[in-house]
């Protein structure tokens, strides 16, 4: 399995409503191909953890690559894994522009587990903890 991290900034203003269609549509794509991930986003700036089969994960973030709405990708980290950190959500996601902390996914939103799923992958907190000092 692959797991890539990358963080981004969106070119276009994104309305809470496009937002949620964004995410809608991942979270299907990803179900659909068995991917997994965490989406955090602030301010117009996203960061990103895909994990899955190495060529579904690739050929998904080429993609976003050349999606018009990313614009100064940088790819954070790209690892060969043998466990998924977010293997129960499809995508897990929380808006850091808004309150208060949500994070969700295809299950019910469990604070504590992705929080858990967070802390014991030194890796992401590492980079979590870059994408707060970005602001």
């Amino acid at each position: 399995m692959l797991q890539i991290i990358y963080l981004s900034t969106a070119s276009v203003n994104f309305e809470d409503s496009e937002l949620k269609a964004l995410l809608e549509k991942a979270r299907k794509f990803n179900s659909e191909h068995n991917v997994s991930g965490l989406l955090l986003y602030k301010d117009g700036t996203f960061l990103q953890v895909l994990e899955g089969e190495a060529q579904i994960v690739e050929s998904l973030y080429s993609k976003i690559a050349v999606d018009s709405r990313h614009q100064q990708i940088d790819v954070l980290g790209k690892y060969n894994i043998e466990k998924r950190s977010f293997s129960e959500w499809s995508m897990a996601f929380h808006d850091f522009s808004q309150q208060p902390l949500e994070i969700d996914g295809q299950k019910p939103f469990e604070k504590d587990k992705v929080l858990a799923s967070i802390r014991e992958n030194f890796r992401i907190t590492h980079l979590i903890r870059k994408f707060f000092d970005y602001f």
